[in-house]
């Protein structure tokens, strides 16, 4: 839906609201790479740094190909006036910043896009609003979340390889590669956000001993000899197959609280008896 409605002939043109970076950031030479890297890690949620060891005209290509609102060349020629370039994707306009005007800006969004918009965009609420919703997540999911979130990163040259070849190919109306591609860069790039926006409002769930069924225990359940285990999870680490379940589902509600001896009524109509709480 994206790929059709948010897109012209030279690829996609995110809206400001819901672009998953705001600037793609291009550095050419080696002072420009440099500076560009050090913008880039000082706000890596509004910024895509391409750094790979490309021409110019490819970067500048998949800049436009993938539609980020802001293209931001940082050279060693605009260096050497302390600028850097800011091209509207959108209108096409090009303005010259100085290093200074454009570092406050990304520290003005941090403050204001990254805390609030990030909160309408996941959960609904921002300024005027109530206070963005916790998600709680176990240490192990945490690193987890980190994990994918480095490997789907590290996919963004692959498929910007697979979009350009397509693209080579001519006829974008009927060429399947390119829309494959860009599907795949859509799914991509959806899922880096949502995990950022996960470890953002995230809340580590405190390990260790409890008496009574709380978030990050592990609960064995009896009932005639027969034995059920799970692990109370929040909602984005669950996985039944794994036995991880959420603190919103029906067992995880029917088990929350109770202590060893407790019996418990399964949404089966199971009744079973806590037998074990770690």
């Amino acid at each position: 839906v994206i790929a059709e409605m948010l897109s012209d002939d030279k690829g996609l043109v995110w809206p400001e609201e819901i672009a998953p970076y705001k600037y793609y950031l291009v550095g050419l030479g080696e002072e420009g790479n440099k500076k560009a890297a050090e913008l880039h890690d000082k706000a890596p949620e509004l910024v895509f740094f391409d750094d790979r060891d490309a021409r110019a005209g490819e970067k500048f290509a998949d800049a436009e190909l993938m539609g980020m609102p802001y293209r931001v060349v940082i050279s060693d020629k605009t260096l050497a006036n302390n600028q850097v370039e800011v091209m509207n994707r959108k209108t096409g306009e090009t303005k010259l910043l100085t290093l200074d005007e454009f570092e406050h800006k990304l520290v003005e969004i941090l403050k204001i896009s990254l805390l609030n918009y990030n909160s309408v965009a996941l959960w609904g609420v921002g300024e005027g609003g109530k206070m963005p919703k916790t998600i709680s997540i176990t240490e192990a999911g945490r690193k987890d979340l980190e994990k994918e979130r480095k490997e789907l990163i590290a996919r963004r040259p692959e498929i910007a390889e697979k979009i350009a070849l397509a693209r080579s190919y001519g006829d974008l109306s009927e060429n399947e590669d390119y829309s494959a591609a860009r599907s795949e860069q859509k799914v991509v790039e959806g899922r880096i956000l949502e995990i950022e926006d996960i470890l953002l409002h995230a809340k580590i769930i405190k390990s260790g001993k409890k008496d009574k069924v709380d978030m990050g225990s592990t609960v064995s359940l009896e009932s005639d000899g027969k034995t059920n285990t799970y692990i109370l999870v929040g909602a984005v680490e669950a996985n039944p197959l794994e036995g991880k379940v959420s603190n919103e589902s029906p067992i995880g509600k029917a088990i929350f609280g109770k202590k060893v001896g407790d019996e418990v009524k399964l949404p089966n109509g199971k009744v079973f008896k806590i037998a074990t709480i770690e």
